[in-house]
């Protein structure tokens, strides 16, 4: 994915221990995901990881990515990963 705009984007008790909530992940051998603008992004109790930036592609891993009002929220009180940024997965 590239030169996207995503605004007011909610998610409630989405995910698994294998899914992540958000997922934005570079794949093949194209140019890496970049260029991405979130203005607003609520993961609320997620099952998982919330949010997970990471790069199966060959040439380059996300990139160039903003994050306005970005609000994760594991609600358990539990030790969980929220945020994960990866090179590889």
């Amino acid at each position: 994915m590239r030169e996207s705009h995503f605004n007011s984007l909610r998610f409630v008790r989405c995910g698994s221990a294998d899914a992540a909530a958000v997922d934005f992940n570079s794949q093949g051998n194209g140019p890496g995901t970049n260029e991405i603008s979130v203005d607003g992004l609520d993961i609320i109790a997620p099952g998982g990881v919330g949010l997970i930036l990471h790069n199966n592609g060959g040439l380059s891993g996300p990139g160039s990515m903003r994050f306005v009002g970005l609000h994760v929220d594991g609600q358990g009180g539990g030790t969980a990963t929220l945020v994960e940024v990866a090179r590889q997965r």
